[in-house]
């Protein structure tokens, strides 16, 4: 497997993914959970403790990384604004280039303790001396018929590090607090896919969906060759 790294320092985003073939999903889970780690870390030693990764989409065909969007300026778009980003970009995603597995990544809170802080803000918990809620990067991955959810609590020390602990998951993500993501994403793979048609050129094809992509407000990473 060969390594590449994505970077694109104006919207605070850098991604270190391999290429290959990933046949499960914690397989696949594993790849897009330690390059959203090392991006963390990369972003919060080169800025500061203040800055937040942006939302991620991570898209794959046939059991490889085909694609990556990564949604511009995540943290100052209203949320509905953002759905409609999604939406659009997951339905180019599964049309043109025959996505057929997502990977939600995210910024957010989990509860250690979630039976104890259950329809409580997490946020407001958040900031309670001596409280279960951590700050965490959150990935779902999402297929036509099920969904796995795995969070990795992280603190922020001293010095710009970031200390991740181990990761927690629940299959189905029964523990999920926000499906309204995911359920777009999964609501895109029942799309029919449209594959490119021999005669056209793949450059020129791939091309043109990146710009529908970016369109939609997101930074776009793929491959030519799927």
């Amino acid at each position: 497997m060969q390594p590449f790294i994505l970077r694109e320092r104006q919207y605070s985003t850098v991604v270190f993914v391999y290429t290959g073939f990933y046949e499960t999903d914690l397989d696949k889970m594993a790849l897009v959970v330690e390059s959203m780690k090392k991006a963390k870390e990369i972003l919060v030693a080169d800025n500061g403790i203040g800055e937040d990764l942006n939302i991620n989409i991570f898209g794959w065909k046939n059991n490889e990384l085909a694609v990556i969007v990564q949604l511009k300026n995540t943290h100052k778009i209203e949320k509905d604004t953002r759905l409609e980003s999604i939406i659009e970009a997951a339905c180019i995603l599964r049309r043109g280039w025959a996505i057929d597995e997502f990977t939600f990544a995210a910024e957010g809170y989990c509860s250690l303790k979630p039976a104890e802080t259950k329809n409580h803000d997490l946020a407001k918990l958040f900031a309670v001396k001596n409280s279960p809620v951590k700050e965490c990067l959150s990935f779902t991955h999402i297929r036509s018929d099920d969904h796995l959810f795995i969070s990795v609590p992280y603190s922020l020390n001293l010095g710009k590090n970031v200390n991740f602990s181990d990761a927690l998951w629940y299959p189905g993500g029964q523990v999920m607090r926000d499906i309204t993501y995911p359920a777009a994403l999964k609501g895109a793979l029942q799309l029919d896919a449209v594959p490119a048609a021999n005669t056209i050129d793949k450059e020129t094809y791939f091309g043109t969906l990146a710009s529908g992509v970016m369109n939609a407000g997101f930074v776009v990473y793929y491959r030519d060759d799927m």
